[in-house]
């Protein structure tokens, strides 16, 4: 017990720091959290349905000749399709560090669950245009939308990148912000039922 005392008597300065820099954290993302427990439970078909989204296209040889289409998500789209399809809504930033440390992740959940009951919707507020060189930058396989008048973040309260929304029979289950190392078999187990 003594040993305990003395070494928590040198290194007060730093228990001090690391307490306040929790504390700090906490202050931040409490509001964060109490809005979010607000949209959790909500039915977002309806509203979803009336988004304006420009899907931003992979240029591979036969898409060169094609604009990306100006699309709008039906409700029909969102959740119930196929058997209570389950969707996740990315939203993320190009400039943002945490979304591109977190991209290889979702290229591989894309490709491996794209065949199953489930649907990844990555949405960004940035321009079409940065979307796109974005794209052909870093030549990723799933959809990106360029959310064209902020409706979609202001729906969700977005606030922060990457934020991750999970949605089921067209109502929010659930909402993530920041990194999350175990993505790939957190929507695993919520798609498929099994961690492999």
């Amino acid at each position: 017990m003594q040993k305990i005392l003395i070494l928590l008597l040198h290194n007060w300065l730093l228990l001090v720091s690391i307490s306040l820099i929790l504390a700090f954290v906490l202050w931040q993302r409490l509001p964060q959290y109490t809005e979010d427990k607000k949209i959790i439970g909500i039915n977002v078909e309806k509203t979803f349905a009336n988004l304006n989204l420009k899907r931003i296209t992979n240029e591979t040889s036969k898409q060169k000749k094609r604009p990306p289409k100006l699309i709008t998500k039906t409700g029909t789209k969102i959740g119930k399709e196929k058997n209570n399809k389950k969707t996740i809504l990315y939203f993320f930033a190009t400039w943002c560090t945490v979304c591109n440390l977190q991209k290889s992740s979702m290229e591989k959940i894309y490709s491996e669950m794209k065949k199953e009951n489930f649907e990844l919707l990555v949405i960004s507020e940035e321009k079409p245009q940065v979307l796109s060189a974005y794209q052909k930058e870093v030549k990723t396989s799933y959809p990106i939308f360029a959310d064209i008048d902020g409706e979609a973040h202001q729906l969700f309260q977005i606030k922060s990148y990457p934020t991750i929304i999970w949605l089921e029979e067209g109502k929010v289950k659930d909402i993530e912000h920041g990194l999350n190392l175990l993505l790939g078999y957190f929507v695993r187990y919520w798609v498929k039922g099994t961690l492999m």
